[in-house]
């Protein structure tokens, strides 16, 4: 009969603690399958880049929507090749990166 109750026991306290962990939104694996935050835009930056993009003419807003395209489109193609397999993620991570820096204006 001991043994029986503490076997209850030892189960009540799994299934509370599986039940809590659950409620918690957690899988037992801290960050496991999840992103990080993204991080906060200032609103000062986000202010000034609006401000720049409207001052654009209808011909410049084209063809920077344009380069938006072409660069998602590339983005895309590079995390359809990282999941079938022709790529490594590493290699993503550098095409990626080489991605940004050449849509990024050189620095003075």
């Amino acid at each position: 009969m001991r043994n029986t109750s503490t076997i209850v026991t030892a189960f009540t306290a799994l299934v509370l603690a599986g039940s809590t962990l659950q409620a918690q939104g957690g899988t037992g694996q801290a960050g496991q399958g999840q992103r990080p935050a993204r991080p906060q835009v200032d609103p000062a930056k986000q202010a000034e880049r609006r401000a720049r993009f409207d001052a654009l003419t209808p011909e410049q807003k084209e063809a920077a929507k344009a380069a938006r395209e072409q660069a998602r489109t590339q983005r895309q193609q590079i995390a359809a090749d990282v999941k079938a397999g022709k790529i490594t993620k590493e290699q993503a991570r550098e095409q990626l990166k080489a991605l940004r820096d050449a849509r990024r204006p050189a620095k003075p």
